[in-house]
């Protein structure tokens, strides 16, 4: 009689320790994945700064070869103007006696850019190869990506 209760005893607990066990791992990888996602998609990986004279064919044509890149999650197109708005949302919380520069200097800077978003995993590779020798392309920046947060 007692080996019976035992028994059953050993296999609540079994049971308990995989069910816990099966919790920490699906709240660890929700955690970590909500966090690397939420990142990337307030930081782009790529920042492709394009020439003034760029014409909308140009544009729709690099926005639809980014598309095809693994591990994308967004490709964003800003003119000059939606580029100062995105500056001046970034500045807000700074005094203005910090800020160096008048609106018309950083408008005159700013160029139209397009800003891809990618999973952490994701190379960006075949973003240099889809970029190399574009003459309505000023400059690129690959955004460094922080660690993984444990």
């Amino acid at each position: 009689m007692p080996r019976k209760y035992l028994l059953k005893f050993l296999l609540a607990v079994i049971l308990v320790a995989f069910l816990a066990a099966g919790w920490l791992y699906y709240d660890y990888y929700q955690r970590n994945t909500y966090q690397d996602r939420n990142y990337n998609k307030n930081h782009p990986a790529v920042t492709i700064y394009l020439n003034d004279d760029v014409n909308i064919g140009q544009v729709n044509t690099l926005l639809e070869n980014l598309k095809s890149t693994k591990g994308l999650i967004m490709v964003q197109y800003l003119t000059k103007e939606e580029a100062f708005g995105e500056y001046k949302k970034g500045i807000q919380n700074i005094p203005p006696e910090e800020i160096q520069l008048t609106d018309d200097e950083v408008k005159q800077s700013l160029s139209p850019k397009v800003n891809v978003y990618l999973k952490s995993s994701a190379s960006t590779d075949s973003i240099k190869q889809l970029v190399e020798n574009k003459s309505f392309i000023k400059n690129v920046v690959y955004n460094p990506r922080p660690p993984k947060s444990n």
